[in-house]
């Protein structure tokens, strides 16, 4: 086996079983972090013993045994292995933060099956821990998605930058306070299977990459057109439909058409994840940009900084 963890090791792998994901051609345990690995389903860094089996039941372990399709893994050294602590919960985690970069980089996957798998190994063997993630659930109307091996390095760099900015908290609570509320919001989005509560979370989320004045329709379409100039009415469209799951209202009704609100719950889910890949991981000095209200705030008044952080502009008529 190309890929395993080692003796006084601690680890925390999510493995996704018969998951929809394309990988890249010829994808072997790569590491694409300190620490981070993702690999192929036949390379899982653990082994199931007896006991185990029993516990899970021979469908489950059959399943992460013989119907993996790929592993996402966080490592590193410990004077412990074996013991469950604040190591496990750190590891835990930061293959959680892995996995939403995934997502960010590539969409919503599908998978039959999934589990959290950590602990760790010494002379005697492995001391598993496992737990049962949540599942994604990919807007109507995209395709499967495909990944390529930059996608993993990307969602690497997310993680890192993610435990950064909840590091820095620890000492100021109000550090990161949108960004990391908007995180909080896209995983709600990706993990519902409403379209209306999908659509009103990822813009809740592309809302904590705005100042603070930023909310309501006019405020909200004009500093998107910054990144999308020629969208201003699929934005002020999407904000509406924002407004109509807020307000408990009929969904549709806000743009005259079912497939035109799907159409708007797709280009929603792109603006947002592409807020989140740019800024949070690709931009290397995202940080000064997102530290607190007045960072941001500064941010969005300095028109070149904001164009050369953002990059090529967005056509979200390119989402069909």
């Amino acid at each position: 086996m190309g890929f395993e963890i080692g003796i006084g090791e601690k680890f925390a792998s999510w493995v996704f079983c018969r998951c929809d994901l394309r990988l890249p051609d010829g994808l072997s345990a790569t590491e694409v972090g300190k620490g981070l690995w993702v690999s192929t389903g036949d390379e899982l860094p653990f082994k199931l013993d007896t006991w185990w089996r029993r516990q899970l039941g021979d469908i489950v372990a059959d399943y992460l045994e013989k119907e993996a399709s790929f592993c996402l893994t966080a490592k590193q050294p410990s004077k412990d292995p074996t013991i469950v602590d604040a190591e496990i919960v750190f590891l835990e985690r930061r293959v959680r933060f892995f996995a939403w970069g995934v997502v960010l980089s590539v969409g919503a996957t599908q998978f039959d099956l999934a589990r959290i798998v950590s602990g760790g190994r010494d002379e005697k063997g492995f001391r598993l821990k496992l737990g049962t993630p949540e599942h994604f659930v990919r807007s109507g109307g995209f395709p499967r998605p495909t990944s390529q091996i930059e996608d993993f390095f990307r969602a690497a760099r997310f993680t890192e930058r993610a435990q950064s900015m909840e590091a820095e908290r620890e000492s100021d609570a109000q550090l990161y306070w949108r960004a990391l509320s908007g995180l909080d919001a896209f995983v709600t989005a990706v993990k519902s299977q409403l379209a209306h509560v999908k659509l009103h979370q990822f813009v809740r989320a592309i809302e904590s990459f705005l100042p603070s004045k930023g909310s309501g329709e006019r405020p909200f379409s004009e500093y998107c057109k910054n990144l999308c100039p020629t969208n201003e009415t699929e934005l002020k469209e999407i904000y509406r439909l924002r407004n109509m799951s807020e307000h408990h209202r009929p969904f549709v009704h806000a743009v005259g058409s079912a497939e035109t609100a799907d159409r708007r719950l797709r280009q929603a889910d792109v603006l947002c994840r592409e807020l989140f890949r740019r800024f949070f991981a690709d931009l290397p000095d995202f940080q000064i940009h997102f530290r607190d209200n007045s960072s941001l705030k500064r941010f969005w008044e300095d028109t070149p900084v904001l164009e050369r952080a953002w990059g090529p502009k967005l056509d979200l008529n390119a989402t069909a």
